[in-house]
C-alpha cells in the first residue's frame, strides 16, 4: 500500500491520500480521496487537524478506511476484454444500440455474436468501469506464449500480446480504471496501431514521469490519436498540456469538468496543440472569456465550447484587449451567468469570425424586461441577441433565415428609439454608445427619427397608467370613413389593462357600428421589406409603365399588426403612451 494507489470498493473508486493515525483512534487508517465526492465526509480534515488534501474542491470527497477492508480485484486491460467481450452470449439476443450514429458493440448483442466471437474483430471497444490497473499480467503472458513464439512477441511481448488480442480497435475507452501512470495507458496504445479516438474520462494519474522522460516514445505511442477526452480528471493545466504532447495529431479534445480556472499560464511557453479544430471546456470554474486567452494562438480552432461554467464577463482582471483567431466560427456559452447585454455587444469583437452562437439558460434571459418594466418573452431576447450581432447565422442551434434578421433588426432598432425617447436629450449619445450596431443599422435601414414627449410624466401617477390612441378609420375598401373628417379621424384615452375586446368596444360606439364590424390595427412605426410586390400598397405616383424595373427590388412599408379580439390588456401588447390605430370597418 502506497499514497497514490488506486482502489475500488464494489466498484466505488478512491485515490489513497494518507496512510497512518488519526487522532482519538488505535490503528492504522488509509485516508482516500472518492472520485465520486458525494460519498465521503470530509475534505481530508477530521477533528482540526489536516491528515491529507484532496485533488477535488469537494467539502466531502475524503474518508478513512481501514487497510483490511476488502477491497474489489485490479484487472489487467486482457482480463477486462475476456470479460466484457468474450462471454457466453445469448444467440437469441437481437438488440442494437447506436450511440452518435455509430452501433456499439456490447455483450449480449446479436452483431458481436455473428460477428466478433473472437477479440480480434472488436473495433470499437468500451472497457470503462472495469477496475484496469496495467496491460497484461504475467500469468497471461505465460498462458499465451504456450503458443505465440513469434520473434515479434518475444521482442516486446506486452504489444505483441494486445496486438495479436485485438488488432482492429479504432476506438477505446478506458475511463474510470485504476491505472497511476500514464505509461500504463501508453503500453495498451502502443500495441493498437488503428487507434484515433481515446477515451481516459475520470482517471487519476498520479504519474507523469513517462511523458517528460520518454516523450518520443510516448508520441509513437498515440501516433494515429486525433481525438482525446480527459474529462473529470482533474489534472491540472500544465499536465494536460505535458500529455496533450504525446498527441501530434490531435484535432478534438475534451477538458471538461476539470476544476479549471485559467488557460493562460504555460510552463516551458508550451500551449495546447495548434492542430486542434474543436475543444470542450464546459463544466470548469472560468469566470470570464479573458481567462483562456492563450487559445488565441490555436489558429486552426474552429469551435469551442464552454458550456455548464461561471462565466459573466468577457475581461476579467486582465484588461487588455485579445481576439480569437477568424477560424473559430462556433461558440457554446449556455448555463453561465452572462447577464448584460454589454457581454453580447462585445462578443463579434472578440470572436470576428463567429457565426454560430449557444447562449441560452443564462440570467440574461431569465430577468428580460421592457423599457416600461414588463417581463420580456425569451424570443425576445432572442432577437435582440441576433440584431445585436450582424454576423450570426445560426443562435442556440436554429438557423436564422433573411427574415429572422429583417425582424431582429427592425425590433431592435425600434428599441433603441424607443429607450432615446424616454430619456431627456442630453443623454441621447450616452445611450446610442451602448448599441455599438445602432450606426450600421442606420445604414441599412435609414436613420429614424426621433420624438420625445413633450410632457414628462411621472410613471406612478394615473396618467402613467393611461394610452392615447390616435384612430384613423377607413371602410373595407381603405377609403376614410364615415365621410364627415370629424368623424373618421379621433383621439380617445382608455387604461392600459383594457382588453382589446374592450378597445373594440370603445371605438365601435363612436362609430356607431357594432363591435363585430370593426378591426384594429396598430401602426409600429416601424419599417419592414416586403416580400413581394404584391404586399406593397399601390401609391398614388405608381404608373402602369412601370413592369420593367427590376423585380427583385425589395421596398419599405411600414409595419402594421393586428390586434386580434381577445381578453389580453393593450398595455400587454403596446409599449408607450402615443399609439397610432387603424380602424377597418366591415360594413
Amino acid at each position: 500500500m502506497f499514497v497514490g494507489k488506486r482502489l475500488s470498493y464494489e466498484r466505488n473508486l478512491c485515490t489513497v491520500r494518507y496512510i497512518g493515525p488519526v487522532a482519538g483512534t488505535k490503528g492504522e487508517w488509509l485516508g482516500v480521496e472518492w472520485d465520486d465526492p458525494t460519498r465521503g465526509k470530509h475534505s481530508g480534515q477530521a477533528g482540526g487537524v489536516r491528515y491529507f488534501k484532496c485533488a477535488s474542491n469537494h467539502s466531502t470527497a475524503g474518508s478513512f478506511l481501514r487497510p483490511n477492508r476488502p477491497s474489489d480485484t485490479p484487472r489487467t486491460f486482457i482480463e477486462a476484454l475476456n470479460a466484457k467481450y468474450a462471454a457466453i452470449i445469448d444467440p437469441s439476443s437481437n438488440v442494437s444500440v447506436r450511440i452518435s450514429g455509430k452501433e456499439v458493440q456490447e455483450v449480449g448483442f446479436a452483431k458481436i455474436n455473428q460477428q466478433i466471437s473472437i477479440l480480434s474483430e472488436l473495433r470499437i471497444v468500451l472497457v470503462d468501469g472495469l477496475s484496469v490497473s496495467q496491460p497484461v499480467g504475467e500469468e497471461i503472458h505465460e498462458h499465451w506464449a504456450e503458443y505465440a513464439s513469434s520473434e515479434e512477441l518475444q521482442q516486446n511481448p506486452v504489444s505483441a500480446l494486445i496486438t495479436q488480442t485485438c488488432p482492429r480497435i479504432t476506438e477505446l475507452d478506458l475511463s474510470r480504471n485504476l491505472f497511476q501512470g500514464f505509461d500504463e495507458v501508453a503500453l495498451i496504445c502502443q500495441s493498437l496501431p488503428r487507434l484515433t479516438a481515446l477515451r481516459l474520462d475520470g482517471n487519476r494519474f498520479s504519474d507523469l514521469s513517462f511523458v517528460t522522460d520518454l516523450i518520443a516514445v510516448a508520441q509513437s505511442s498515440f501516433g494515429r490519436v486525433d481525438t482525446l477526452s480527459l474529462e473529470e480528471t482533474l489534472l491540472s493545466c500544465e499536465q494536460i498540456i505535458e500529455i496533450c504532447r504525446c498527441f501530434k495529431k490531435l484535432v478534438s479534445l475534451n477538458l471538461s469538468t476539470n476544476q479549471l480556472r485559467s488557460i493562460n499560464r504555460f510552463t516551458n511557453g508550451r500551449g495546447l496543440p495548434n492542430t486542434l479544430t474543436f475543444l470542450n471546456l464546459s463544466a470548469n470554474v472560468f469566470t470570464a472569456i479573458s481567462d483562456f486567452r492563450a487559445l488565441t494562438t490555436l489558429t486552426n480552432l474552429q469551435a469551442l465550447s464552454v458550456n455548464h461554467g461561471m462565466i459573466r464577463k468577457v475581461i476579467g482582471t486582465e484588461s487588455s484587449d485579445f481576439k480569437f483567431p477568424t477560424s473559430l466560427s462556433r461558440l457554446e456559452l449556455a448555463y453561465n451567468e452572462i447577464d448584460s447585454w454589454s457581454f453580447v455587444d462585445t462578443l463579434p469583437s472578440v470572436f470576428p469570425g463567429l457565426q454560430s452562437f449557444r447562449i441560452s439558460h443564462n440570467p440574461l434571459f431569465q430577468s428580460l424586461q421592457t423599457l416600461d418594466g414588463r417581463p420580456m418573452s425569451n424570443e425576445r431576447g432572442y432577437m435582440l441577441t441576433i440584431a445585436r450581432m450582424g454576423n450570426l447565422k445560426a443562435l442556440n442551434f436554429s438557423n436564422i433565415a433573411e427574415k429572422d434578421r429583417l425582424d431582429a433588426e427592425a425590433y431592435y432598432l425600434g428599441q433603441i428609439i424607443q429607450e432615446v425617447q424616454l430619456n431627456p436629450s442630453d443623454k441621447e449619445a450616452e445611450i446610442l454608445a451602448t448599441h455599438p450596431r445602432y450606426a450600421e443599422l442606420c445604414e441599412i435601414y435609414g436613420t429614424p427619427d426621433i420624438r420625445r414627449p413633450k410632457d414628462n410624466i411621472n410613471p406612478n401617477s394615473l396618467a402613467a397608467s393611461l394610452m392615447t390612441l390616435q384612430i384613423s378609420c377607413e371602410d373595407e375598401h381603405g377609403k376614410p370613413w364615415p365621410v364627415n373628417p370629424a368623424k373618421h379621424d379621433f383621439k380617445i384615452e382608455v387604461p392600459k389593462r383594457f382588453s382589446i375586446y374592450s378597445v373594440i368596444g370603445v371605438v365601435s360606439k363612436r362609430l356607431d357600428v357594432l363591435g363585430n364590424q370593426v378591426q384594429l390595427f396598430w401602426k409600429t412605426g416601424e419599417w419592414q421589406f416586403a416580400r413581394d410586390r404584391n404586399e406593397v400598397k399601390s401609391l398614388p405616383w405608381d404608373s402602369d409603365d412601370s413592369d420593367d424595373e427590376e423585380e427583385n427590388v425589395q421596398q419599405r412599408v411600414l409595419e402594421e399588426v393586428f390586434l386580434k379580439p381577445s381578453t389580453r390588456s393593450i398595455g400587454n401588447l403596446i409599449d408607450g403612451t402615443n399609439i397610432q390605430i387603424r380602424a377597418k370597418c366591415l360594413i
